[in-house]
This record gives C-alpha cells, structure tokens and sequence, in this order.
C-alpha cells in the first residue's frame, strides 16, 4: 500500500471504489466494467486502483464482501434490537433488499453469469449449496417458520425471482413486477404455513 495514503484515505477510497463499482454493474454489467471506467467514476487515477486491488477479479471478490457485510446490516437493522423477526417481517426486509444497490445479481446478463462463472471459480452466485445455507441461517432468526419447511422449494422459488428478472426481455414487462410480488406473497404463506391476509404489498 502506497505510503501517500493515510488509513483514513485508504478506506474511502476503497469504498469509493466499491460505491462506483456497485452503480457500474448495473449500468454496463460485468464484462464491459473496465478499471478505467472504474476509477474515472470513483474519481482516482487508474495507477491507484493496484494499491489496494490485484486485479478487476479481485476488486469485485471484495465488492461481493463488501455487498454481503452491507447486507446483513440491513438485516439486524430490520431487527430493531430484537433477537428475531417474524416471516412478514423478513419479507419486508427482502423486498428492501432486492430493490438496493447491494443486490449484485439483480440486473447481470446470463453473459455476465458465464464470465463470473470462467473467471471467479470464489464466487458463485446461484450456487444451490451457498443459497441453501444463507437461508438456514436466515431461519434461525426467524420466530414462525412451519415446522415441514422444505428450503429447497424457497431457495427455487428466490432463483425463480431472478429467473424472471434476468429473462425480463422475455416476459410481459407492464405485468413483471406484480407477477414477482406474486411469487414473494407465495413464499412468505409458504415459510410461515398462514395466509397473509394484509395488505399485497409492504412498506
């Protein structure tokens, strides 16, 4: 690390660099993100970006981190403080989640998939076995879950809602992002075992 820098300056730059990374993706996805149009967004000289990254496939190792530690502050701050929530209010969360910058894989080309996937042998974004063990986790917070869950059927109905996100080009656009609150109303009677009989949609 080059000594020009002070702590401070290193980590705002470092997340400079993963706020500008995180709008990049969703703009020109993964391929076309080049370490010039990285550091021109983040406002640094291109010569900086190897003080604290290897490589664009490291960089983006440590924005999936980086995305994931953001996450689950999001999560506990759902909380409240309490020690769990209830399946409505993970929903809520979900929604939140799905619909923020930290949400990586929502807008990324199935060419973006292949290029991860030939790549970035780390990250694995549909992997079956890392989604089935967040939710295990994501259930141990939670006050209602049915006692027969079978988290396979949620971990396909959640791939299923990025299915349709990835594909939009091919589904009905004007009736996607009701057809996905759908899908989401569905898993949250599912995880719980109750029909929700409030309002479709959660602020």
């Amino acid at each position: 690390m080059s000594a020009a820098f002070t702590v401070e300056q290193q980590d705002s730059i470092r997340v400079q660099l993963f706020e500008a990374g995180i709008h990049l993706l969703k703009e020109v996805g993964v391929q076309r993100m080049t370490v010039s149009k990285l550091t021109k967004a983040a406002g640094i000289a291109k010569g900086s970006f190897y003080n604290f990254f290897e490589s664009k496939e490291d960089f983006l190792l440590k924005l999936c981190q980086y995305a994931e530690v953001k996450t689950w502050d999001m999560f506990h701050k759902r909380m409240r403080g309490e020690s769990s929530m209830n399946t409505h209010e993970f929903m809520a969360f979900l929604r939140e989640y799905m619909n923020s910058d930290y949400d990586l894989l929502n807008g990324l080309t199935v060419e973006d998939f292949v290029w991860i996937k030939g790549h970035m042998k780390e990250v694995k974004p549909f992997e079956p076995s890392v989604l089935t063990g967040t939710i295990q986790t994501v259930f141990g917070y939670l006050s209602d879950v049915r006692a027969d869950v079978d988290i396979g059927i949620v971990v396909n109905l959640i791939k299923g809602v990025y299915g349709m996100r990835e594909n939009r080009e091919t589904m009905i656009e004007t009736s996607l992002e009701e057809s996905i609150e759908v899908i989401l109303r569905a898993l949250e009677n599912y995880i719980s075992g109750k029909e929700n009989h409030g309002k479709s949609k959660i602020n």
